[in-house]
């Protein structure tokens, strides 16, 4: 069977690569194809690039490719701690009463 290529945003896609999955769970949330591509690029940004997930999918495979989006996850969990750790320290955070 022949594989047609179609955009990841596409009702007829039936696999996407790791890049197209992200762009379209982005376009689900934005339905705004320029937004979810750049939502896409920027998620995997703290770490690596699209270039590197790409290359990743298509050379070593699936279980590396979410090993990489769980390294991902974990940086950005770490920079919002971060961020909130300096928030409540810098008493500019709101106070329950």
């Amino acid at each position: 069977m022949d594989a047609l290529s179609v955009c990841p945003t596409d009702r007829r896609a039936v696999r996407r690569c790791a890049l197209g999955a992200l762009i379209a769970a982005a376009y689900e949330i934005t339905n705004d194809f320029n937004r979810a591509h750049d939502i896409a690029i920027r998620a995997v940004r703290p770490l690596y690039g699209s270039a590197t997930l790409v290359n990743v999918n298509d050379v070593r495979g699936h279980a590396t490719v979410l090993a990489l989006l769980d390294e991902v996850v974990a940086a950005m969990k770490r920079r919002l701690l971060q961020g909130t750790e300096a928030l409540c320290s810098s008493g500019s955070g709101h106070r329950l009463r």
